[in-house]
């Protein structure tokens, strides 16, 4: 029997600029990592010619504190969490409070609960 195909999804780029008052701290990062995880797709983030995944909040802040002047960020990934990464910067990566970003990105209101182990 051969092997399931798998699905492919097209590679778009997205460039972004950091907003002149807002830094990429651990709050603005985390949004970021819950929009690729909940697309599920990978999507990569490059700062300054260097890549890093951007489902990984680790990975996220290295990128950020490798490169502390920074202010563009170019994303590659799936059309899907790409589309909702530009809404949240065009937002300004909900640092004016979750209640300003675009219904589309409304999941980002929602409270993560945490599962205990059973």
């Amino acid at each position: 029997m051969p092997p399931p195909l798998l699905a492919r999804t097209p590679l778009d780029a997205l460039e972004v600029a950091l907003p002149a008052d807002v830094t990429l701290h651990m709050r603005p990062a985390a949004l970021i990592v819950r929009i690729v995880q909940r697309h599920g797709t990978p999507v990569e983030v490059e700062v300054e010619g260097d890549a890093f995944n951007a489902a990984s909040i680790l990975q996220l802040l290295v990128a950020v504190h490798a490169h502390p002047y920074a202010r563009r960020l170019r994303f590659r990934g799936g059309a899907r969490p790409l589309e909702d990464l530009r809404l949240l910067f065009e937002s300004g990566l909900g640092e004016g409070g979750l209640d300003r970003l675009p219904p589309s990105l409304s999941y980002l209101r929602e409270r993560e609960t945490l599962r205990r182990p059973a």
